[in-house]
């Protein structure tokens, strides 16, 4: 009989390939697993960067630590901070730069590779 369904039964300590938000991270009870650690550990530094980048705000400029490519020789490294609400009307950040009348859009994990922010200022 064929069906589409597998479950696998996973903890922290098996090497999970998913780092954890922080809402899981703080319901995580203490181990003494060194993969438990050191995947908390890179879990609580990613929390940190998404953190760092939404208290940012919108208009603020997100330099990467390095340039990515779009196409065959378009090179960008800065962005501009956004922001869309999804369909069911949750805020989610968005960097985008214009360059030349395009629009490039970053990845989705971009949160990981920024280097600096610096913040939109507002002219009075």
């Amino acid at each position: 009989m064929w069906d589409n369904f597998a479950y696998k039964d996973m903890d922290e300590t098996v090497g999970p390939n998913v780092l954890a938000p922080r809402r899981i991270l703080e319901a995580l009870t203490p181990t003494e697993s060194a993969h438990a650690i050191k995947w908390r550990a890179a879990s609580w530094v990613r929390v940190a960067q998404i953190e760092r980048v939404a208290r940012a705000g919108a208009g603020a400029t997100v330099r990467l630590s390095h340039p990515l490519n779009y196409g065959l020789k378009r090179q960008v490294q800065e962005f501009i901070l956004t922001y869309r609400y999804n369909g069911r009307g949750r805020r989610t950040s968005v960097a985008c730069a214009h360059v030349d009348g395009v629009t490039y859009r970053l990845p989705q994990d971009w949160e990981t590779i920024v280097d600096t922010i610096t913040p939109a200022t507002v002219d009075a």
